[in-house]
């Protein structure tokens, strides 16, 4: 006997909320098996700032200023507060996407390299492509894993790189006073300490 199995999208709406509560994102998808994104409505304390009909984007990320960075299949979309959707990048196989933890800038990478973008949309840092990739506020510091190697920048600028022991990396952090890089490999923590040269942060 075969069994064929069908996912349909049962829930129809979500919503995503800024880390200071202020701006929120509702977002509602056409039913059925993809992921369709129906409308996107941006809110400010309850209040409407508009809505969407039919956005470009699937996923969606929001920041406190109200800006939102939206993930299509094949490309990354900007949204400002007056609805405004902007194609700022074309993706190819993209592998990751995220904040900073201070919200100030939004990573995007794929097989073309990392970015990463302001507010308002504007392209502020690039890099290399990565598998894995990590930052402290404002991008001060960030750091890369490929297959073979972590690479280390201050403000855009690489300060610091290394060849692998393992490249089966599972995760890579910052340490609290920024002088570390861990990388989490399978049986193992393994720490790599860098300088940042005069005039850095």
């Amino acid at each position: 006997m075969q069994i064929n199995l069908i996912f349909i999208i049962l829930i129809q709406q979500i919503i995503i909320t800024s880390p200071n509560r202020h701006f929120s994102a509702e977002i509602e998808y056409h039913p059925g098996t993809e992921l369709i994104t129906r409308s996107l409505t941006l809110k400010h304390d309850q209040t409407v700032c508009f809505v969407k009909e039919s956005p470009h984007g699937a996923t969606f990320f929001i920041d406190d200023l109200g800006s939102i960075f939206g993930i299509g299949t094949d490309a990354l979309y900007f949204y400002d507060q007056q609805g405004n959707e902007t194609l700022i990048q074309t993706l190819n196989a993209p592998n990751g996407f995220m904040f900073v933890p201070d919200y100030s800038l939004f990573f995007a990478s794929d097989l073309d390299g990392l970015r990463a973008y302001n507010h308002d949309g504007s392209l502020k840092y690039t890099f290399p492509a990565c598998r894995l990739f990590t930052s402290t506020d404002m991008a001060d510091i960030v750091a890369t894993v490929t297959a073979e190697s972590l690479c280390v920048y201050n403000q855009g600028n690489r300060i610091y790189s290394a060849f692998l022991s393992n490249p089966y990396v599972w995760s890579i952090e910052v340490n609290e006073d920024k002088s570390v890089i861990r990388l989490q490999l399978p049986t193992a923590v393994e720490e790599h300490e860098y300088i940042i040269q005069a005039g850095g942060k």
